[in-house]
């Protein structure tokens, strides 16, 4: 089988089309990331290793390449007035191109250009005040938070890269061998396994039991606007399979606290895929596939799927338990239905 892959990829990339490099090295990304990077994927689609690039010094898109796919990701990394035209020019020289997990503006501007847009999942944002978590709606939030303390548990921020990997090391494996895809680490529009190089504004906790051993950890990945530090977003978070749903819950709660206390503006939970067709399918008069979009609806919500490729519903539910604003993201692509444009970007983030 993975020789017929290599067969079918080598044929199909026959007619990939040549995008030319920017040049842009990891501190030039980073530094765009700084001055426009408000959106969850933004520091993602600066290092995750083996993305390529599209643009300038002025601002760039991120993108990978598989089955003879162009697949974008996430929003242009620059200047509000500055999108549209990177938008265009990208799809100038790569028009059978989809994009994925992108904002409202950005579906907007391509459906001017030509594409259909589906509903691709939605992000959850908690603004962070001292009210975040009061109310009777975050009753049980704040429950996990003190369970955490009953039991003895402590969280520890751990600013060495090195040291986070050995601690999650503890138990990874045994974590993956729980998860449906545990044979491998997906990726593409989320982070693998990486706590990030020494320098990175990245932050990583961990939660240890009362004998002192990791419970859970979660990494999480800046946001900024202007030029300054405006949120984070949850990039990475594992468990013990031993560990208590409410360990993981209520470490996310006790972050988000020490972020408020920091004057973090926003904390994003990130992207539940496929997800949100109750709330988000209507509002916006989009150019759609029917077909398309019943597709990728059936694979968000059937049992099947759910339990061989991906728990996209129990990623919506832990999402909805924090009671966020939830935004919108999308897919666009060619008109049509994108059959090998999707299994392309199914391989791409390695769920299939």
């Amino acid at each position: 089988m993975g020789k017929a892959r290599v067969l079918i990829d080598a044929w199909l990339d026959r007619n990939l089309p040549v995008l030319p490099d920017p040049k842009l090295d990891r501190a030039a990304r980073i530094a765009l990331v700084r001055q426009y990077g408000d959106f969850s994927t933004a520091w993602l689609s600066a290092v995750q290793p083996g993305l390529r690039y599209f643009g300038g010094p002025a601002g760039y898109l991120a993108y990978g390449m598989k089955m003879g796919q162009v697949i974008a990701l996430g929003d242009p990394v620059a200047a509000p007035d500055a999108k549209v035209k990177l938008l265009a020019d990208f799809l100038a020289l790569a028009p059978c191109s989809m994009f994925v997990e992108i904002s409202v503006s950005t579906a907007l501007a391509l459906q001017t250009m030509g594409r259909q847009v589906a509903l691709f999942g939605f992000d959850t944002e908690l603004e962070l005040t001292p009210e975040t978590f009061s109310g009777s709606m975050m009753k049980s939030i704040r429950y996990r938070e003190s369970w955490n303390k009953t039991q003895g548990f402590s969280i520890k921020e751990i600013k060495s890269p090195d040291e986070a990997c050995a601690l999650a090391g503890q138990f990874n494996e045994a974590w993956r061998k729980t998860r449906v895809v545990g044979r491998r680490e997906m990726g593409f529009i989320n982070r693998q396994l990486d706590f990030g190089q020494h320098d990175d504004p990245v932050r990583r906790f961990f939660l240890f039991d009362k004998d002192g051993a990791p419970e859970a950890f979660i990494v999480f990945e800046p946001m900024f606007r202007h030029g300054r530090l405006s949120g984070y977003v949850t990039a990475l978070k594992r468990r013990k399979p031993t560990a208590s749903a409410y360990a993981e819950m209520g470490l996310t709660k006790s972050c988000a606290d020490i972020f408020q206390a920091e004057q973090i503006e926003v904390l994003s939970l990130g992207l539940a895929p496929l997800a949100g067709w109750d709330n988000h399918q209507a509002g916006h008069d989009f150019n759609q596939n029917r077909l398309f979009c019943r597709l990728l609806e059936m694979i968000g919500t059937a049992r099947i799927s759910n339990g061989r490729l991906f728990n996209f519903r129990n990623q919506a539910a832990f999402k909805r338990r924090f009671h966020g604003a939830e935004t919108p993201r999308y897919i666009a692509h060619k008109p049509g239905f994108p059959v090998v444009a999707t299994l392309a970007f199914a391989r791409l983030t390695r769920m299939i």
